[in-house]
């Protein structure tokens, strides 16, 4: 399916947080992933402080999930939007680190192809 984004957008105290969390589980049952992260006023100093706890948090998501196939398949997919730049999200996103190891990053071993033989082959 299609990867959707919603911003939620208003003053403290409005219920933001309640509406989101709503949505989170009738979503969880379609079989989808819920990512959501906050915006911290003191944090104002770390631009997209809110999308990279949202994605950290995805991450940690993912390694618990750890269920074989889809694991593998999200992984690739995530090996190949990165290439080059894992060094840098790596820092910016800790538990990227547990999903995409440094020696996995290079473009140049063609991870595609490897990964798509063991899908094959298993």
């Amino acid at each position: 399916g299609a990867a959707e984004c919603v911003s939620v957008a208003g003053y403290s105290g409005t219920g933001k947080t309640s509406l989101v969390l709503q949505l989170r589980q009738p979503l969880i049952e379609l079989g989808g992933y819920f990512i959501s992260g906050k915006f911290d006023t003191l944090r104002q100093a770390r631009p997209l402080s809110a999308i990279v706890a949202a994605l950290d948090a995805y991450c940690d998501d993912l390694i618990s999930r750890k269920d074989g196939r889809s694991f593998r398949v999200v992984q690739t997919s995530i090996k190949e939007a990165i290439g080059d730049g894992a060094d840098v999200l790596r820092k910016l996103i800790p538990n990227l680190s547990k999903i995409v190891a440094e020696e996995e990053c290079d473009s140049s071993l063609g991870l595609s192809a490897d990964v798509a033989r063991e899908e094959v082959d298993s």
